[in-house]
């Protein structure tokens, strides 16, 4: 009986395994929408942006609704220092 258990055991264990390797890699990534930059300037003003990611020129960011989005910054970088002045949002404080 001892033994019987012990492999039904390594059997249960060995599904779940390979059911949660399986779950694992098969997830897909949310998708990401592209949107001009001055809808991005848009949310800004309106305070509707809770996460700012910058690399290089491409803006990451997600609204208050937990919406992600991307967005290319202008290349003028008086443009956006003046952006980052004027209008960061106010969880940047």
């Amino acid at each position: 009986m001892n033994n019987f258990l012990r492999n039904v055991g390594f059997y249960l264990l060995a599904i779940f395994i390979a059911v949660t390797a399986y779950d694992y890699l098969t997830i897909t990534p949310k998708p990401v929408e592209e949107v001009s930059y001055s809808k991005f300037l848009t949310l800004v003003a309106q305070d509707d942006i809770s996460k700012v990611v910058l690399t290089k020129n491409t803006i990451k960011f997600t609204t208050k609704e937990d919406k992600e989005f991307t967005t290319i910054a202008p290349t003028n970088r008086l443009m956006t220092t003046t952006w980052l002045m004027c209008c960061k949002p106010k969880a940047w404080k």
